[in-house]
């Protein structure tokens, strides 16, 4: 049922809606005091949160702050009286770029070169004030009017931030998909130069009518995936339609890798004025030769374009990889906005984190989305923004762990909402007993044990921490300057597998549980991800391109005896051991779509359990071994493990996880976690923001990773009290493991 649009938000007097988006909705709007018509955003009621309204002001601050001809002014701010609605006023530009594209098809190069040059001195004045807008397209960019004399507006900084540049986002993606730098697809955030790439995206559609990239599939995460795909590997094809000079600055914004870019929108302004005046201009990329840093699958060929008399040195990335050509609109990807930080005592660390280079984008993200062909990285899943409730404790409510605090039996802290209820040394004294009776000792709060292994990218590239289950003791175990990420504990809690690239390619290493002992146990020219612990912690299962598909591998622990346990044209992934380590349920397209498959670990008794139109994916196995659980899209599936008893348990979700017991199935839904019965029955809401969940080996907790923070988080698995942040002074988190060892 459509919601009935209000008569009035303040005192602005609404006409029509513009338009509704994930953080609230567009209102052609009049003031009735300067008597002129305003486009008025008002926020989703559910959304009016602490972090989520902050975000939505800073918006307005944004724009406001920035005041520059091509960026849309902001007359007000306020809150609805009546309703609670929060707005903000600005000004009404009548249209859109996107629409004079369906108008018109394609426009004239030369009126296509004044709109980019308009759009990027805007991003040019948000950037000289440490804002980068991370959602170029032509529906984020107004206009005046539909002729050659219109004026570029450029709106929608909901997902900008300030002071972020070269700053990332783990596991999040930031954009829409048509526009979206390769390094945004990587779980990047990106910076001034991801909107450079999207300038030039949009030039390119202006002028020929369509975007570089496309696939003509029908379903949503694949589409997204192939369009991936093709943005990060495939080279640019070309626009007949413009000269040399206009081609080498199109190629010059769309580089794969960010330092061959105009390294900022002021330069590309330079550059479009050059052309418009006629100078010469020479487009041409650094003397390097790198190409987009998460593939190493690229090879740099120097092509010289004459046009004109004019020598234009561009360097084209050709990659190895092929594309997908359609059509179809792909929906957007969901957006996560880290919030404003709250001030949190920061529990005690035993580790120096130290800035080192570069950013290194998480490649877990591309290989998930070559193997499915339906979800993107940190996660595939795309989790939405609109959580109604993130998690933050107060400063004021949570003590400081202390390393020497030990509980009384009589006297125990009371659990609050908003922190782990951590017994401290200021409880009231023990009584002493009398001669003729023992004090009986009260209840004690249940605090989560044991320990958690994470990956975080606080310092630019991501590295090994672990960290006690109560928020002590956090250690950084690895320090390099490449990504070191998805850690996996041995089942014994002496070990940790991870993938990293350390080396120049992804491989699996292994360290011990306190840091020492690092080894390599797999190397090889192609990638190897993923490692999976066998439950009897004799093997190891993980991903591997070495043979230039997808397959999965088996090796001993050390390393040795490395087999290849699936065979196929196709991609198959996503291993998962049986609690029995008798047998792997995997993923695998090679019967023409994505289906569930299981097999045993030496590799025979090959058997398929799934086999419908659907795309199955993310197999786990129930404790019991009888079940294997899956999502299937946006769905949450069991099947039996001979693959019969198909039943679908939720009908919205991702990523389910049994329960230790098997009685219960955590699953993500909408960047939310929820648990039901293994039935599907009794479905309860966890938490507002999350994803990723994993349980405690007692069944008492979820553990996740916030979609807007990106930290982790731990909650009752029953749903009582609130959810605790265990991390925050990391950042980044990533891939929690839990362990009692």
């Amino acid at each position: 049922m459509a919601t009935q649009e209000p008569g009035a938000i303040g005192k602005y007097q609404i006409r029509r809606s513009l338009g509704s988006g994930a953080q609230g909705v567009v209102y052609l709007a009049y003031d009735p005091d300067l008597q002129r018509e305003v486009a008025l955003k008002a926020l989703h009621p559910h959304l009016a949160t602490g972090d989520v309204q902050e975000r939505f002001v800073r918006e307005a601050r944004i724009l406001a702050q920035v005041g520059h001809p091509n960026i849309a002014a902001v007359y007000d701010v306020g809150q609805d009286e009546q309703s609670g609605l929060h707005y903000f006023a600005m000004e009404q530009v009548p249209h859109s770029v996107e629409e004079m594209i369906e108008a018109d098809g394609k426009l004239g190069a030369d009126h296509a070169v004044r709109i980019i040059r308009e759009a990027a001195s805007a991003l040019e004045a948000a950037r000289r004030v440490g804002i980068t807008h991370h959602d170029v397209k032509p529906e984020n960019l107004l206009i005046t009017s539909l002729d050659d004399e219109g004026s570029v507006r450029l709106i929608d900084f909901g997902i900008a931030r300030v002071g972020d540049s070269g700053g990332t986002q783990a596991g999040a993606m930031w954009g829409t998909p048509y526009y979206m730098a390769p390094e945004q697809w990587h779980s990047v955030r990106g910076d001034t130069r991801s909107d450079v790439y999207s300038l030039g995206v949009t030039l390119y559609r202006l002028i020929s009518g369509k975007v570089p990239f496309d696939a003509d599939l029908e379903n949503a995460m694949a589409r997204n995936a192939a369009i991936m795909q093709m943005h990060a590997h495939s080279e640019l094809p070309h626009l007949d339609e413009v000269d040399d000079v206009l081609w080498g600055i199109i190629v010059r914004c769309m580089m794969k890798n960010p330092d061959d870019r105009f390294q900022t929108p002021g330069e590309l302004v330079d550059a479009l004025e050059s052309y418009l005046s006629g100078e010469v201009i020479v487009a041409a990329r650094p003397a390097r030769t790198v190409g987009f840093p998460s593939s190493g699958l690229f090879s740099n060929r120097m092509l010289i374009f004459a046009g004109g008399g004019i020598g234009i040195i561009v360097l084209i990335v050709v990659v190895i990889a092929g594309g997908f050509l359609g059509s179809e609109e792909p929906p957007p990807v969901a957006v996560a906005i880290p919030p404003t930080p709250t001030p949190t005592p920061t529990p005690t660390a035993t580790a120096t984190v130290t800035p080192t280079a570069e950013p290194t984008p998480d490649v877990r993200a591309t290989f998930e989305a070559e193997l499915t062909a339906t979800a993107l990285a940190q996660p595939t899943v795309t989790p939405t923004a609109t959580a109604t409730h993130t998690p933050t404790p107060t400063a004021t409510s949570t003590p400081t762990p202390t390393a020497t605090s030990t509980p009384t039996h009589t006297a125990t802290p009371t659990a609050t909402a908003t922190h782990i209820p951590t017994p401290t040394a200021t409880a009231t004294a023990t009584p002493t007993p009398t001669s003729t009776s023992t004090p009986t000792p009260t209840a004690t709060p249940i605090v989560p044990t044991g320990r958690f292994a994470f990956s975080a990218t606080h310092d630019g590239n991501s590295d090994i921490y672990v960290i006690n289950a109560d928020g002590t003791s956090l250690t950084q175990l690895t320090d390099h300057t490449g990504a070191d990420q998805k850690p996996v504990w041995s089942p014994d809690g002496q070990k940790i597998a991870f993938e990293s690239n350390r080396d120049g390619n992804f491989e699996i290493y292994v360290t011990n549980a306190d840091g020492t002992g690092l080894a390599r146990l797999a190397s090889h020219a192609q990638r190897d991800l993923a490692p999976v612990w066998s439950p009897n912690g004799r093997k190891i299962a993980f991903n591997s391109h070495r043979d230039l598909d997808n397959e999965i591998y088996v090796m001993n622990a050390d390393g040795s005896e490395l087999t290849r346990l699936t065979n196929s044209d196709q991609h198959d992934g996503g291993p998962a051991w049986s609690a029995d380590s008798a047998r792997i349920a995997f993923m695998s397209r090679r019967d023409g779509n994505l289906e569930i498959y299981a097999v045993n670990a030496n590799g025979s008794g090959l058997i398929r359990l799934t086999n419908r139109a659907e795309t199955d994916l993310w197999p786990v196995w129930s404790p019991n071994g009888r079940r294997v659980a899956f999502e299937s899209d946006g769905e949450i599936y069991a099947v039996s493990a001979d693959g019969s008893g198909l039943r679908r348990l939720a009908e919205d979700g991702q990523r389910p996880v049994w329960s230790p017991a098997g009685t219960r199935i955590a699953f993500e839904s909408g960047g939310q976690i929820y648990a039901m019965n293994a039935n599907g029955s009794d479905r309860a809401q966890l938490a507002g923001d999350g994803q990723r969940p994993v349980w405690s080996p007692d069944g008492l907790w979820i553990a996740f990773v916030t979609v807007i923070s990106r930290e982790i988080y731990i909650v009752r698995s029953d749903g009582s009290g609130e959810p605790t942040r265990l991390t925050g002074n990391v950042g980044e988190d990533e891939s929690p493991q839990w362990i009692f060892p």
